[in-house]
């Protein structure tokens, strides 16, 4: 008896991006999105805020967007000694929270390079999920280990050739079990070269704004999961019960039901929410 996650309002796909660096380049990558209802989420060096050629913090707050850890001064991770790396990680959290008045849970590793113990050392610090610069060209949910919020692998980099056709799988295929998630990721910095920016506004106007694709920055990706993984079941599973605070929408039997925050849902096809 199959239960299927449903993104909100029912939706069987989802969007997100990942963008690194902090670089001005940024700001214009903001506006965009916000013209097609795209979310995302942009990771920053502490440690680089203020430095002449990044994106003004001003921007960050009023776009919409997640802000996220990418190392205090991009340094790889899994050359610090868990001490200084421990340290730095909690530094750039409290500068970052400080400058952009919010709690900061992501991170995407600098140079891609992480370990198990960068891993643990992040867990340790209260980072909640971390981005790898690996692409699986395909629209997987985040594997349910004790690890895999912590090497996040995206669907690809917005340079991948294989770009035009992963856009057109994700919005011509119907999902009958498990959700989608496209999840891309890049440099601002790098859509100035080879017609970059004309290329996103073109996946923008393919992608944005469609009512079946929930669009979400990485961080409410994470919340809303695992408020789907925290959903307790009748032995029968004919009821489920949402102990977090935001409402989780499954699929059962082909009938769509909303889970409401701290409340009992019966999961009965006589039953459904629209």
């Amino acid at each position: 008896m199959a239960i299927y996650m449903r993104w909100p309002n029912g939706r069987v796909k989802a969007f997100t991006m990942s963008y690194d660096d902090g670089f001005q380049q940024d700001e214009a990558l903001i506006r965009l999105m916000e013209q097609y209802g795209i979310r995302g989420t942009f990771n920053l060096n502490g440690g680089f805020l203020h430095q002449e050629g990044r994106c003004p913090t001003e921007v960050y707050k009023t776009g919409g967007q997640e802000i996220a850890l990418h190392g205090l001064h991009h340094d790889s991770m899994p050359a610090m000694a868990d001490a200084n790396g421990r340290y730095e990680v909690l530094w750039e959290r409290e500068i970052l929270e400080e400058e952009y008045g919010t709690v900061v849970q992501g991170m995407a590793y600098p140079n891609g390079r992480y370990s198990p113990g960068t891993m643990e050392r992040l867990a340790a610090c209260g980072v909640l999920y971390s981005r790898t610069v690996e692409s699986t060209h395909g629209f997987s949910l985040v594997p349910d280990t004790a690890d895999g919020w912590l090497r996040l692998r995206t669907t690809c980099h917005h340079n991948d050739p294989l770009l035009p056709e992963l856009t057109e799988r994700f919005l011509s295929d119907k999902p009958m079990a498990e959700p989608y998630l496209f999840y891309l990721w890049g440099h601002s910095f790098e859509l100035d070269r080879n017609d970059g920016w004309e290329k996103l506004r073109d996946l923008f106007e393919r992608i944005g704004r469609h009512e079946t694709v929930w669009y979400a920055t990485n961080g409410e990706i994470y919340d809303y999961v695992e408020a789907y993984r925290r959903l307790r079941y009748s032995a029968a599973c004919t009821r489920a019960y949402n102990p977090s605070c935001i409402t989780v929408w499954v699929e059962k039997d082909h009938v769509l039901y909303a889970v409401e925050p701290g409340k009992m849902c019966e999961l009965k096809s006589e039953v459904k929410s629209q």
